[in-house]
């Protein structure tokens, strides 16, 4: 096996062609999987939380917009590793440690700001200009972590795509684990929180790319910070204020209360995030009679939820089970269809590489792409139509995909 040098890009008979990292060996690392595990895991933590609090201070259709809208800074970094290969052959492995350390940043003073500054949704009609600026600016803000931290994930598959099938296992574990890890520690660390653990863990992928790199101090440092602040997420994010936009009834309900006595002084007062909702009940010496009609429209959602996904008998035939064999219904019930969909971005991404190795950023930017004009038409379709017929429109483009796909890995490779 021997190896040419071209252009900044290692090639290495036998193997497929990927770009040129400086710092980086002809095979990936220990700290190249560690980074990708732990980066994965924070962007799906920092991900799933931030629906979760947009859903709280805003209302919940922007918490599904956040996924398009981390996808789209997520999937740029393809793009830009794709145009730009000869940054990386220069600086490499520094510039990924400098990008983990500044999206942790970005992502702690992000959240802060977020936090003060709620949308106020009824500027939509009465000042749509102001509206339309401060949701560019909330779209930036939310876009910047994930765009910055996900050259650590982009660039290991533009560099190897040889090993494409190894790398993308250690990015889903960790994908995996960040989903699981909100589930887990909502109630514990809250949503903000969780975004504070997020940032530390960013930190930690940094010190892992760095020590394994040979700066064992720095990387020794940014693990110190990343430990500290993944332990002092929950403290943290406790004292962190959070607002509600004004178009909510929460800050008019809680001001009424106020007046009676002032919420430091309340007894009768209680918080709590939770993997569904974020629970806010206080002034209980004076209840809502709105409460009866809330827990109907509860019920009522969450019954016609499992209607329109036909799981409506499992789920009815479940209800006397306890909590642990319920989850278990609910993910086998869902398991099979997302492992089988899921098999099509590492198998699209496989056949790019062994024909064209050199488009495997890009296709990771079209994949990203992608993603967001499906989140957004999904949405918009399913309000004109209805899920059903998104459904159907879903299984006809998985079938376009699926012979696209049989046909690209028929086609004989150069």
């Amino acid at each position: 096996m021997t190896e040419h040098q071209s252009s900044g890009v290692a090639r290495i008979e036998g193997d497929a062609t990927g770009i040129s990292v400086a710092g980086w060996s002809r095979h990936p690392g220990w700290g190249v999987y560690a980074a990708l595990l732990l980066t994965s895991a924070a962007l799906l933590t920092l991900e799933i939380s931030l629906t979760r609090f947009f859903s709280h201070t805003i209302w919940y259709h922007f918490a599904y917009l956040t996924i398009s809208v981390a996808l789209l800074g997520f999937g740029a970094t393809g793009s830009i590793v794709a145009a730009f290969p000869a940054m990386l052959a220069r600086v490499g492995q520094r510039f990924l440690v400098a990008t983990l350390v500044l999206a942790a940043v970005v992502t702690v003073a992000g959240l802060s700001f977020l936090a003060q500054f709620p949308l106020e949704i009824e500027n939509i009609t009465n000042k749509p200009l102001e509206f339309s600026l401060s949701l560019l600016v909330y779209y930036i803000v939310v876009a910047a972590p994930f765009l910055l931290a996900g050259f650590t994930v982009s660039v290991p598959f533009a560099a190897y795509p040889g090993m494409m099938g190894r790398l993308y296992f250690w990015d889903l574990v960790g994908a995996a684990l960040g989903c699981a890890a909100v589930v887990a520690f909502i109630e514990l660390l809250g949503v903000p929180g969780l975004v504070f653990a997020a940032a530390g863990l960013m930190l930690l992928s940094a010190a892992a790319l760095a020590a394994s790199g040979g700066n064992r101090g720095g990387g020794a440092a940014l693990a110190a910070i990343g430990v500290a602040m993944v332990v002092l997420a929950g403290p943290a994010g406790q004292r962190l204020p959070i607002f509600v936009t004004s178009s909510k009834s929460l800050p008019s309900q809680m001001e009424l209360v106020a007046r009676d006595k002032p919420f430091d002084q309340r007894t009768d007062v209680f918080s709590k995030w939770t993997a569904i909702n974020r629970v806010d009940a206080f002034g209980w010496d004076y209840p809502s009679p709105l409460a009866p009609l809330v827990a109907v429209l509860i019920v009522a959602y969450s019954f016609g939820l499992a209607r329109v996904f036909g799981l409506a008998r499992v789920f009815d035939a479940a209800l006397h089970l306890e909590l642990a064999p319920r989850i278990a219904i609910a993910v086998i019930a869902q398991m099979p269809i997302g492992l089988t969909l899921g098999m099509f971005m590492p198998l699209g991404i496989a056949c790019v590489a062994r024909s064209q190795p050199r488009l495997v950023p890009w296709a990771w930017g079209v994949n990203g792409v992608g993603s967001v004009a499906g989140t957004t038409l999904a949405v918009l379709l399913a309000m004109a139509v209805g899920f059903r017929t998104v459904s159907l429109i879903a299984a006809a483009l998985y079938l376009i995909g699926t012979a696209l796909l049989v046909r690209a890995a028929r086609t004989p490779h150069a």
